[in-house]
């Protein structure tokens, strides 16, 4: 993985992500550091130079020359899913200089090289049944950081280590579920890249694609895969509801009511009406010549599919007891629907903040503050860390 970076090992089952740095190796690589900083020279920076930094896989029982995808590329590829998962976790959106991966920093890049090495080819997959490209010289190829990777050049990436413990967990039980996380998750990396490449509307598809399978939503009647996946995700979601559409309707006058239903409607958790019409604006997109206006843009869409996917994922590893919810976890759950109230998510307000974030901080503040107080009552020591009072971050 040459355009991500990591401060720590990140293992995931029977693969380590190892941080490889060109100028002080780990003791991991012995034996190895002269081949793998050749071939990372091809790898290059926005400005041209050398990446000084990158991740490599490293699978229990590797040794080269063995062919480590031929041998290990079923846990190799469940593995670089599952980091990509732990990732896209911690992501902080809307704010300046925050932790933000896409699935481009996560992508594998497999290489066959020489003995020594001074020719390689590449891993593919085309139609045809081809899977080696043709052979380079390694001084003379250079491949250069995507744009949407280059931002993260300067900084590490964040991994919810507790997250990645428990998808290992869900996959040892070969569970319906294991598969549908498998699958949504490889759904999710295609609605993820941040690529000018790929358009908005196959990223909508994408994204209403992944939920679809992860909460395995089926045809029903009277609504049909729209509304069970509304159902099941307003169920996943109902304890940490805030508010309701009629709240929203101040902000977002555009949210649509169905005819027959409108006084129902009003009164469901925002997260419920924000699902459906998801998955309207992928029917449209898939069956439509016209795009129906709604109380959310497709940017703020795929921006709130991205945010709530991983929190639903840790909600039904919390139904198998194979995760616990943090206090942030519970934060992010909570202020998912004070943000589909809000508009002008990236507008910055008075404390520098964009909205988003101020939504996200206040809604984190208040339950550590409300814990806090429990505990002081009890007479106990605060469980979880109380984080940096909201105010002050003004």
């Amino acid at each position: 993985m040459p355009w991500l970076r990591l401060r720590e090992p990140v293992r995931v089952g029977n693969v380590l992500f190892a941080p490889f740095q060109v100028e002080r190796p780990s003791p991991l690589f012995a034996g190895h550091r002269a081949v793998i900083r050749k071939i990372l020279a091809m790898h290059r920076e926005t400005g041209g130079e050398p990446v000084a930094e990158a991740v490599v896989l490293l699978p229990d029982g590797w040794t080269p020359p063995i062919d480590a995808v031929q041998v290990h590329g079923d846990d190799i590829r469940a593995a670089a899913d599952t980091l990509f998962l732990g990732a896209l976790a911690a992501n902080e959106y809307a704010e300046q200089g925050a932790q933000y991966i896409n699935s481009r920093h996560c992508e594998l890049l497999v290489q066959y090289y020489t003995m020594p090495p001074t020719h390689t080819t590449f891993h593919l997959r085309r139609k045809d049944g081809t899977d080696l490209s043709a052979a380079w010289r390694v001084s003379k190829i250079r491949t250069t950081v995507p744009p949407e990777c280059a931002a993260l050049q300067t900084g590490y990436a964040a991994i919810d280590g507790a997250l990645i413990e428990a998808l290992q967990a869900l996959r040892a039980t070969a569970s319906p579920l294991a598969k549908r996380v498998e699958l949504a998750t490889e759904m999710m990396k295609c609605a993820c890249t941040d690529s000018p490449a790929v358009p908005w509307q196959v990223e909508v598809v994408q994204c209403a694609a992944a939920l679809e399978a992860l909460c395995d939503a089926k045809q029903i009647d009277h609504g049909g895969i729209r509304r069970d996946l509304s159902l099941k995700i307003g169920e996943l979601l109902r304890g940490y509801g805030t508010g309701t559409v009629a709240d929203g309707l101040a902000a977002r006058p555009s949210i649509r009511l169905d005819p027959g239903f409108e006084d129902a409607q009003r009164g469901w958790f925002p997260h419920r009406k924000w699902c459906q019409e998801l998955y309207d604006l992928r029917n449209d997109l898939m069956h439509s010549t016209a795009v129906r206006v709604g109380g959310w843009t497709a940017g703020e869409h795929l921006l709130m599919a991205a945010f709530v996917f991983p929190l639903l994922v840790k909600l039904l590893l919390s139904r198998k007891r194979l995760y616990k919810l943090s206090l942030s976890d519970e934060a992010r759950c909570r202020a998912i629907d004070q943000l589909l109230t809000c508009n002008e998510w990236g507008k910055t307000e008075g404390n520098g903040q964009s909205r988003w974030a101020n939504v996200v901080h206040r809604v984190d503040y208040e339950l550590r503050l409300r814990e806090a107080i429990e505990a002081a009552k009890a007479g106990r020591v605060v469980s979880r860390p109380f984080d940096i009072p909201y105010q002050d971050r003004e």
